[in-house]
């Protein structure tokens, strides 16, 4: 079994600002597989790097990605809030003044040297096909999967492009009416609806990988990838179930983990 892809989430996030060229950059040193990384349009129709629903709490901006234009954006400081983290404090780099990057300037920065897990954060309908172009005027397409928590917007991906790898994210708090009588029979809805939809795999947090839902994947073809890894218990069960891949703010850790996990025994 091939060992899974160890995908720093949000850059090295854990080292430097989440979502940022210096966090992409730290996770490039460290050697992983892949990162992800949170897109959001902005006023005028440019595609940002951000995770949250508003701009208050981790940059000196306001209200919504969508509120503002790209050039704004890229002037916002997303570093003092990383520095003021009590986690923070004895890091050797400090990162103040760090705006907020395009997706463009992501992907024409580290290319092919990385591979991406691109998450569709906002429901703007024209954002899968504005994604789309990017990954190929990039020329990133065999190393880019587009992640959503959202069927929709992944459907309009593939509506679009039939080739590019698609993971639809579950988490047990979902709110959709499957006729189910529990979290995991809801999961195990939305597994049949992305083998419906021609996805390529599923998304589970590390606390919810109930065998029965990992079954479920397999059957209809599809692969898990595990995110929400909080320890190195949540990394060793995300390798033991033989998913593709695990998305982890300590990057660092889960390769030495991994690496632990899958080297052949000595004689």
């Amino acid at each position: 079994m091939p060992a899974p892809h160890v995908i720093a989430h949000r850059g090295a996030s854990a080292d430097a600002p989440e979502n940022t060229l210096p966090a992409f950059q730290r996770a490039l040193e460290l050697g992983v597989d892949g990162v992800e990384l949170d897109v959001q349009l902005s006023r005028d129709g440019v595609l940002v790097v951000f995770h949250d629903a508003t701009l208050d709490a981790k940059t000196d901006r306001t209200g919504r990605v969508r509120d503002h234009r790209a050039r704004e954006l890229q002037g916002a400081d997303i570093g003092s809030w990383f520095d003021r983290e009590p986690a923070r404090s004895g890091a050797a780099s400090r990162y103040a003044g760090t705006g907020l990057a395009t997706l463009d300037q992501v992907l024409g920065r580290f290319g092919t040297r990385l591979a991406y897990q691109v998450e569709i954060k906002s429901p703007e309908p024209e954002l899968p096909a504005l994604l789309l172009e990017s990954v190929r005027a990039r020329g990133v397409e065999g190393r880019t999967t587009v992640t959503s928590f959202d069927a929709s917007s992944l459907a309009r991906v593939r509506a679009l492009d039939a080739g590019i790898p698609l993971c639809l994210l579950l988490d047990r708090r979902s709110r959709l009416d499957l006729g189910a009588e529990s979290p995991v029979e809801v999961q195990r809805g939305w597994v049949e609806r992305a083998a419906r939809e021609r996805f390529d795999q599923i998304g589970i947090a590390a606390e919810d990988l109930a065998p029965k839902v990992v079954a479920q994947v397999e059957k209809c073809g599809l692969s898990v990838r595990v995110w929400r890894i909080r320890n190195d218990a949540d990394v060793e069960r995300a390798i033991g179930i033989g998913c593709v891949g695990f998305t982890t703010d300590w990057p660092a850790r889960a390769l030495e983990i991994r690496a632990r996990a899958t080297d052949p025994p000595g004689p």
